[in-house]
């Protein structure tokens, strides 16, 4: 039985797909499983951390912070020897979403009910003309590009969309958006002029 207060995510959903096993020793047994995705362990853990850091930025400049004021934070982590960060900020600036609508969630989390329990989704960015697109942004710094269709069948696009159709009434002037006002974009930082878009509609 999941606890009372469990949360779904399109993490742990996916989890679920994948392995329904995984899901019970993460979620239900609560073990720390699998301890390391990758190997070796250091370089994974290091990629982590320039993909935390690159979101961070990221975040810092859609709220307003202007970029040369953070370049002097890329510049000092590139100094600590810090991996891909200063190649993924240059992809960001050169080739990152220039079609965006004006308004910017970013880091936004909104969530809905689901049976007993509730929805999250977690949000990189949302950008928004109220009344007429809503556009999430996900930045990822994978090494790799998945298909397009492994991206379609993700939980994260199926999920994400949903939820801002379900709750994003009041980032649209009060009226819940429709769902082909709706669409999901991946940003690749080691791919900048390859993102994927996934428009949305009532029947998906």
């Amino acid at each position: 039985m999941l606890p009372s207060d469990f949360v779904f995510t399109q993490g742990n959903l996916q989890d679920y797909v994948e392995c329904r096993r995984r899901f019970q020793l993460r979620y239900l047994l609560e073990l720390a499983w699998p301890a390391v995705e990758a190997e070796p362990a250091d370089i994974y853990e290091a990629h982590v951390r320039d993909g935390e850091m690159f979101h961070r930025l990221v975040h810092q400049h859609q709220v307003g912070l202007p970029a040369h004021r953070l370049q002097a934070l890329v510049a000092a982590a590139a100094e600590q020897g810090v991996g891909q960060l200063a190649t993924w900020w240059e992809n960001y600036l050169r080739a990152g979403p220039r079609d965006l609508p004006s308004q910017r969630y970013p880091e936004l989390s909104l969530s809905v009910p689901l049976g007993a329990h509730r929805l999250l989704a977690r949000y990189d960015l949302v950008a928004v003309a109220p009344g007429v697109q809503a556009e999430i942004v996900d930045w990822k710094t994978a090494a790799y590009r998945p298909a397009r269709g492994t991206l379609a069948a993700r939980l994260q696009t199926r999920v994400y969309r949903y939820v801002l159709v379900q709750a994003g009434a009041p980032f649209n002037d009060g009226r819940p958006f429709r769902p082909g006002q709706v669409a999901m974009r991946y940003w690749f930082a080691n791919f900048p002029e390859r993102s994927e878009r996934f428009p949305y509609d009532a029947a998906q």
